[in-house]
């Protein structure tokens, strides 16, 4: 389990590992030029429900932070996610993304731009226009 504090006020928690996680901090920041993030990861060695190995008990508990933290300001607009499939038999690619807002003020028609490199050939660039609908507001963990 790990669980996060901005500024000593607590942000939220999150069980699970090995995957990434993020918390809109935006509501904790002060105004001042330094933050303060305190990250706990806690893994008990009593809780038989979370699995240790393969094969049972054979290998010890790990828990602890394994990757950086950081903050991360993010643009008016930005990907938040990303999907591309590939299709071999027609040589080409479909990509699906979601955009996101970090304010409520830029609501509109936007346009994002793209390249496809051949691992033998030039880069080709795309461009897909978007229309934001809603919007939310933040600075995230």
């Amino acid at each position: 389990m790990t669980r996060v504090w901005v500024n000593g006020s607590y942000v939220g928690e999150r069980e699970g590992g090995f995957t990434p996680f993020e918390f809109d901090i935006t509501e904790y920041l002060s105004d001042q030029d330094q933050q303060t993030v305190t990250v706990r990861e806690y893994d008990p060695q009593d809780n038989s429900d979370i699995p240790i190995g393969k094969h049972g008990s054979w290998y010890t508990r790990v828990s602890g932070i394994w990757q950086d933290v950081f903050i991360e300001e993010r643009p008016a607009v930005f990907v938040e996610h990303a999907w591309i499939t590939p299709d071999i038999d027609k040589c080409s690619i479909s990509v699906k993304y979601r955009i996101n807002s970090n304010t409520h003020a830029i609501l509109g028609k936007g346009k994002l731009s793209y390249s496809v490199k051949h691992h033998l050939g030039e880069a080709t660039v795309y461009e897909a226009w978007f229309f934001l609908m809603c919007a939310q507001h933040g600075r995230y963990l």
